[in-house]
Parts: structure tokens; sequence; C-alpha cells
């Protein structure tokens, strides 16, 4: 198997929370075996979510499929084309800002104003983990245990 990048995109029941769904998408991309999950986010209607994984072997991709905590969601799983390594997926982000846009990542970053939601501005992820948390302590739980090096 050729190394790449695929996309998961994974929507919860109607039934679920959105507490719940987050926690299982944090599960779901959590486990390592899926490969190096390099990019993800929560969507805030429907209740769900995507991820980007950097798969390197037939191991990998075969779990990507293995829904565990994904179970009964609708799930769609794509092999990407430019992104085919995490480094791939970062250069055609900045590629598509640059060439589509005519902006670069530091440019906007500059223009972006100041809102206690912007994380990454501060650098203060364990405030925001706390506060994303706070409704459910499982989701603390799993933050603690796999996050590296956070405030």
């Amino acid at each position: 198997m050729k190394e790449t990048c695929c996309l998961v995109y994974a929507v919860a029941p109607a039934s679920m929370s959105w507490d719940e769904s987050n926690l299982r998408l944090n599960e779901y991309l959590l486990d390592e075996r899926r490969g190096l999950c390099i990019a993800h986010d929560h969507f805030a209607d429907p209740n769900g979510g995507f991820a980007v994984f950097h798969v390197r072997t037939a191991e990998e991709r075969a779990a990507l499929d293995r829904l565990g905590p994904l179970e009964g969601w609708s799930v769609k799983i794509h092999s990407l084309i430019f992104g085919t390594t995490a480094v791939g997926f970062m250069r055609q982000s900045e590629f598509t800002l640059q060439r589509f846009r005519g902006v670069s990542v530091e440019e906007l970053a500059l223009k972006e104003g100041d809102d206690p939601s912007y994380w990454w501005k501060s650098g203060d992820l364990r405030s925001w983990i706390n506060s994303a948390s706070s409704t459910d302590t499982r989701l603390t739980g799993i933050y603690d245990s796999k996050l590296k090096d956070s405030n």
C-alpha cells in the first residue's frame, strides 16, 4: 500500500448530544492504530466532525474502517490526492491560501482580532481544554492522557 492522507467525515446520529459526539470523535482519532491524525475539528450542526489521517501501512488504513466509537454514525473515508503525507497536507493548505486567495497564514494571523476562543493566539491550550470539556469530565480525562506538552 502506498502511504496517503485520508479524510474521515463523520456525522453522529441525530439523537446523540453534542458532548457525546465530541467524546466519540476524539476517542476515534486518538487511537494511534489509525495512523497519524494531523487535523481535526468538530461540527456545530449536525453533530460530528472530520479528521485527516496520514496512513502509512495497510494496517493503519484498515483501522480507519473499524469505526469503534463511531459505530452507527454516517462515516465517509476518502484518500486525498495532493496531501499524501502530513507535511504534504500542511503544504497543500498553505498553497491553497497563497494561490487561490493570495494570502499567507502569517498575514492572516496578523489580521486576526482578539477572541478568547482563539486558543492558538495565547498558546493556553490547557485553559481551552478545560472550558471545552467542562460539561463532560470524560473529555478532560482523554485530553489529559493523550496531549503532550500542553499548558
